[in-house]
């Protein structure tokens, strides 16, 4: 992989997150509307947003590694079983959250209160993020860059 490779699938991958968040949360606002608790939403990605977007963006950098791991171990190179990996990798990822969140007493952490607020639907609303961002990414890096 050469560095003109690396930097279009970075460039790639930056403009999907930044689309797909400004679309699934400032646009259509599907947080507000899975949560049922806007003061929750509008302290992550309003309030502290300078925070919170920077870290999204790193923990959809995390998911899809994994993804891409699942990818690598089962040898796939058909694109719509790629995006069935990204979507495994989510519910294995963020089931596995759920759950300890779930298992453990309300907290004051964002995460926890997330969790306690949503519950399950956290999992589908992280299927819908990572999905988006990798259909643009894919997207973005074969057609557009």
């Amino acid at each position: 992989m050469n560095l003109t490779h690396t930097f279009k699938s970075l460039l790639s991958f930056i403009m999907a997150c930044f689309v797909s968040l400004f679309v699934i949360v400032y646009l259509l606002r599907i947080p507000q509307w899975f949560s049922n608790n806007s003061p929750l939403v509008h302290e992550y990605y309003y309030k502290n947003f300078h925070i919170h977007i920077p870290l999204d963006i790193f923990l959809i950098f995390v998911y899809l590694c994994f993804a891409q791991g699942l990818v690598m171990i089962f040898h796939i190179n058909q694109e719509i079983l790629k995006i069935a990996m990204v979507i495994l990798g989510t519910i294995i990822i963020s089931g596995g959250f759920c759950l300890y969140f779930l298992s453990q007493a309300p907290s004051k952490s964002f995460f926890s209160k997330w969790f306690h607020s949503v519950r399950y639907k956290a999992v589908i609303y992280d299927v819908l993020l990572l999905f988006t961002v990798y259909v643009l990414y894919r997207f973005i890096e074969i057609r557009v860059l």
